[in-house]
């Protein structure tokens, strides 16, 4: 079930879905009515122009897909550690430039995405995020893009990157020519990779 502004009159029993769509920006009062229940796994509020996240989103704790593709959102809190459940995060699009610590407590996260477009034409096809210390954490871990590793503790990246066995599509940018062994050594230890994209500082590389 998708509910809208238009339909969000009973919310004591939804279970599925929020999706406000691309209408322009809800209001605060329609957003926390939408929110309103904890029985909520899925959650999408993407393209609306929000500027933070509901606090309302981390009293979710069943919730297991968030998408905030495209808002205007610059920081994720420190509260998101309070949805453990958590599956599905996209931030693509989003002025979110780093992650808290705290990401590390989403141990049942699958999906990771956070980029935005290219700041020049020379550069990456999008821009990466700074990767928190202790990523290596999120052994569930399947997709992850795209990591600026100049902008994280690019060895402790590196080295962690061999833990997150389960990765099946990666993409780093800004990797250092010095880096590029210590990268080999933990991408050989990720048996279901499938996509991969490495750029360094010095020259775009393709999709493997």
């Amino acid at each position: 079930m998708i509910i809208s502004p238009e339909n969000h009159h009973s919310m004591s029993n939804i279970r599925s879905m929020v999706n406000l769509g691309k209408k322009g920006t809800p209001s605060k009062a329609i957003i926390t009515k939408l929110l309103a229940s904890k029985l909520l796994t899925k959650v999408d509020l993407s393209g609306i122009n929000l500027e933070e996240i509901p606090k309302k989103i981390f009293k979710l704790f069943q919730l297991r897909f968030l998408s905030l593709n495209g808002d205007k959102i610059e920081k994720v809190p420190k509260s998101i550690k309070r949805l453990p459940n958590l599956e599905y995060l996209d931030l693509r699009g989003t002025n979110v430039r780093r992650l808290p610590m705290q990401i590390n407590k989403l141990h049942k996260l699958r999906l990771l995405l956070l980029h935005q477009p290219a700041s020049n034409a020379s550069s990456f096809p999008c821009d990466g995020f700074r990767a928190p210390s202790g990523i290596g954490e999120l052994l569930e871990l399947q997709t992850l893009m795209v990591i600026d590793a100049a902008e994280s503790d690019e060895t402790e990246v590196v080295n962690k990157i061999g833990n997150l066995s389960k990765l099946r599509a990666l993409s780093i940018t800004n990797l250092r020519r010095e880096d590029g062994k210590e990268l080999c050594s933990s991408i050989e230890k990720l048996s279901y990779l499938q996509s991969l994209a490495i750029a360094s500082s010095e020259k775009k590389l393709n999709w493997i």
